[in-house]
């Protein structure tokens, strides 16, 4: 009889262990906050991924101001309502005037209902202080009701110029220029260009920083201090030229045929072709 009474309290031990673990949430943490870029990062194959270039010069019109969307992550639950996302400018390492060269634009930034994904949003100013310059605006994510910023780091082991990357903080850029970014511009480089690109125009290098993933104006840029050819050898190797290229080719072909075979012609009235290396 014991035996039997032993095996019934056993088995109803276990049915509410088992039921008490079945109650548990998927997360018992608190919900963060962090920029979408650090889930992306890939050992290093893409340059600056924690800033973003915005250039006013390379609009086909020329925009007075321009909003810019920037992806971010939540780690922990999924809510069926709105949640407000806070950042801040950081005036001490930014070079753009908030109220004058950018505004933030708080009331649009959340995070939506049934979503871990969201993004927070600026303003930027095209105006006669952005004349012949670059700015930048440097922001960091902040704690609120919703959410925490404990989540700092990136999850991969990525390290830039200024060390590890912070998953709080980003950095947006912007200019009103529409010449060559420098490396295009240098006669050793540029050779390379030419034959895998084709001759340069800004339409056409707008439509490859809109197009080829990891493509940007900075990336094509080298520092004061740097020598463009190391740069060049070790940002630009022939896989991701030769995929570069093929994709603007393929982009070019389409776009003719969904316009009855009208080209795109770039700022000068010629047509915009990829270059002969690897078509």
């Amino acid at each position: 009889m014991k035996k039997y009474i032993y095996i019934i309290i056993t088995i109803f031990v276990s049915l509410f262990y088992s039921c008490q673990y079945e109650a548990l949430p998927t997360y018992s943490g608190t919900d963060q906050i962090y920029f979408s870029y650090s889930d992306s990062l890939r050992d290093g194959s893409i340059y600056g991924a924690d800033s973003l270039l915005v250039q006013f010069g390379y609009d086909a019109v020329i925009k007075s101001d321009s909003i810019v969307g920037i992806g971010v992550n939540v780690m922990g639950n999924v809510v069926n309502y709105d949640r407000r996302v806070s950042f801040i400018m950081i005036d001490s390492t930014s070079t753009a005037i908030r109220g004058k060269d950018v505004e933030l634009l708080p009331d649009l930034s959340l995070i939506p209902a049934g979503k871990n994904t969201g993004k927070i949003y600026i303003k930027l100013y095209n105006t006669e202080n952005l004349k012949g310059k670059s700015l930048m605006v440097s922001l960091r994510l902040i704690e609120n009701e919703y959410f925490k910023t404990d989540y700092r780091l990136t999850p991969v082991d990525y390290i830039n110029s200024e060390g590890k990357i912070v998953s709080t903080e980003y950095r947006v850029r912007f200019d009103n220029s529409s010449e060559k970014p420098n490396m295009w511009a240098n006669p050793s480089t540029s050779i390379y260009f030419d034959m895998v690109f084709g001759t340069y125009s800004r339409v056409k290098f707008t439509l490859m920083c809109q197009i080829l993933p990891g493509c940007t104006r900075e990336y094509f840029t080298y520092g004061q201090n740097e020598n463009p050819m190391t740069v060049f050898s070790a940002r630009f190797p022939t896989g991701l030229m030769a995929g570069w290229a093929r994709g603007l080719n393929s982009y070019l072909i389409a776009y003719k045929d969904e316009h009855g075979g009208v080209p795109l012609y770039d700022e000068n009235g010629n047509e915009v072709t990829s270059g002969e290396m690897f078509k």
